[in-house]
């Protein structure tokens, strides 16, 4: 965090000083205590919600400023703390937000969408990371509660931000918006995911597109061309600038000629009448979306699609991302156990039927969570696209997978191919069976359950 003092920030703030230190150096700052805060030094507290703390715990805050409009939390206070008196603490907390954001004049790139959105704030920073000093969101920990503390670690020396933006709850991007007010923002793709908050896709979608209206007038906004869901987001009032890409030639920036080899995949890039000839070492549709829209938000940026394209050449995917691994008896394990939604599942198995025609395809899929009411509907969901696409054999592990079973039966696939356990010793058991050097196995879960176990199981060494 920037130092500040307390007397740099009573006027950004509307407050008075009521009594304490005025050069007190502020390099932290806090909306919520917890009992671990006894020994805080040089933070400042927003009495935003404070209504249970005991105060007079805190004896040892003696470089600690308490930022409130309550007269009661003055008397309980240790008279060696510093307090600024507000007439309201949540607009002067959000007035010292603006002020903090205002200090940094970098780009900031906001990356949302229901898939895609980690790879490509991954593919995006490592592109820029060649000439810039790159902030960026941590793997996918975009929960709310982590973005004041992401906002504060800037440093001084960064040219350039990349924030992975979740939408979990409603009004969870409209406010990460309001910390790290993007000038561009990237919408990854739209589908089936948090019903147990949106139970309507439409909420949803409205949700994702608070991004647009957040990057204002002279921003720049990066749209799936491809996705149905996000062309239904309405863009007549937004003044901005709008760029698509995608697969099809209506896009702006489209990828056609795609190869998929185990290695990576090719393709050719297409935009004004240009094309490149493009490698990603990842496999799949859905990682050669991710790399467009990582390419084109760096050329927004200033970057050649040249120097870009030869950046991702040596791009390090992250672990459990279809991540290809040796397993027993010359067979194939595909580590895709990162995230599970209906949407991330249709990507996968679309990959492994492109990278592996002609092998024998399993399919291990455990309950996808946070999908409320709407958890069946959407296993129901898995079903059929485990039945429509060439998956030979599909193995369910748990109660709340069952239904991908049931109507994978329904739709006729025989009993025998589509198997149900409870355990993921079961499932060992059964896979340990069925391996050889013919065999790809995609493990598809959620990063609540782990697979761990049960892949290093099946691995070459065991």
């Amino acid at each position: 965090m920037k130092e500040l003092t307390v007397n740099s920030i009573l006027n950004v703030i509307h407050g008075t000083l009521y009594c304490g230190d005025r050069n007190i150096v502020i390099r932290d700052v806090k909306k919520r205590i917890k009992k671990a805060d006894w020994d805080l030094k040089n933070t400042i507290i927003f009495d935003t919600k404070q209504r249970r703390v005991k105060w007079k715990k805190y004896p040892n805050w003696k470089s600690v400023v308490i930022v409130t409009n309550r007269p009661r939390v003055i008397k309980r206070v240790s008279s060696s703390s510093t307090i600024i008196f507000v007439e309201n603490v949540g607009k002067s907390y959000w007035d010292f937000i603006d002020y903090y954001r205002g200090l940094f004049n970098i780009p900031v790139i906001g990356i949302t969408g229901t898939c895609g959105k980690t790879t490509t704030k991954e593919m995006l920073s490592w592109i820029l990371s060649e000439t810039k000093k790159v902030h960026k969101t941590f793997k996918n920990r975009n929960s709310p509660f982590r973005i004041l503390k992401y906002l504060l670690s800037l440093e001084e020396d960064a040219e350039a931000a990349v924030i992975e933006m979740a939408a979990a709850n409603k009004g969870n991007l409209k406010n990460t918006c309001r910390y790290f007010k993007p000038n561009i923002g990237i919408i990854t793709s739209i589908g089936i995911d948090h019903l147990d908050k949106f139970p309507k896709l439409d909420d949803y979608i409205k949700e994702k597109s608070t991004i647009i209206t957040s990057v204002g007038e002279n921003g720049t906004i990066l749209l799936n061309y491809d996705d149905m869901n996000i062309r239904k987001i309405k863009l007549n009032k937004f003044k901005g600038k709008v760029i698509y890409f995608g697969l099809n030639e209506g896009a702006d920036f489209f990828a056609d000629e795609l190869e998929f080899k185990e290695e990576g995949t090719n393709f050719c890039l297409n935009t004004s009448g240009k094309q490149y000839e493009v490698f990603i070492p990842g496999v799949g549709e859905h990682n050669v979306y991710n790399a467009i829209a990582a390419i084109v938000a760096a050329f927004e940026l200033g970057i050649p699609i040249e120097k870009s394209i030869k950046r991702l050449k040596d791009f390090v995917h992250i672990e459990r991302h279809f991540e290809i691994q040796k397993g027993m008896r010359e067979s194939i394990l595909i580590d895709d156990t990162w995230s599970s939604n209906p949407t991330s599942i249709y990507a996968a198995l679309k990959a492994i039927n492109e990278l592996y025609p002609k092998k024998k395809k399993i399919a291990v899929l455990g309950e996808m969570h946070y999908l409320g009411t709407g958890s069946r509907k959407a296993h129901l969901l898995v079903g059929e696209l485990i039945t429509r696409s060439k998956i030979d054999i599909a193995i369910t592990i748990g109660n709340g997978a069952r239904p991908i079973q049931e109507k994978a039966l329904q739709m006729g696939m025989q009993p025998e191919n589509i198997i149900h356990v409870q355990t993921l010793k079961e499932a060992e058991v059964k896979l340990r069976e069925l391996l050889d050097s013919d065999t790809v196995v995609l493990l598809k879960t959620s990063i609540k359950d782990s697979y761990g176990t049960l892949i290093n199981s099946l691995k070459t060494n065991h």
